[in-house]
């Protein structure tokens, strides 16, 4: 991130977590390592077991995060806590 801090996404699919923690697997790490937030948890809308895990994020120049769910949802993530709004679907090709 422009700042310096880092964001980490762990690849959960096929993980035994339970799912809420699957769907929280971004997490931002300040320049020592420290955890500042865990991205907020998300309700899975198509998913019978509830899992929808981050599959990709992107870090613009001005610090906005966006990421995308394996469901195909985009969302915006606050840089200060991880909190989301969801601005759209895509539905997969």
């Amino acid at each position: 991130m422009p700042d310096g801090r880092k964001l980490i996404r762990y690849c959960v699919l096929a993980s035994p977590l339970p799912k809420t923690e699957c769907n929280r697997n971004i997490y931002c790490l300040d320049t020592q390592g420290k955890v500042l937030w865990r991205v907020a948890d998300h309700e899975a809308r198509f998913s019978a077991d509830g899992g929808d895990p981050f599959i990709g994020i992107r870090v613009h120049g001005d610090g906005s995060i966006v990421g995308t769910t394996w469901e195909g949802w985009v969302c915006q993530i606050n840089p200060n806590d991880g909190s989301l709004a969801i601005s759209q679907y895509r539905i997969k090709t």
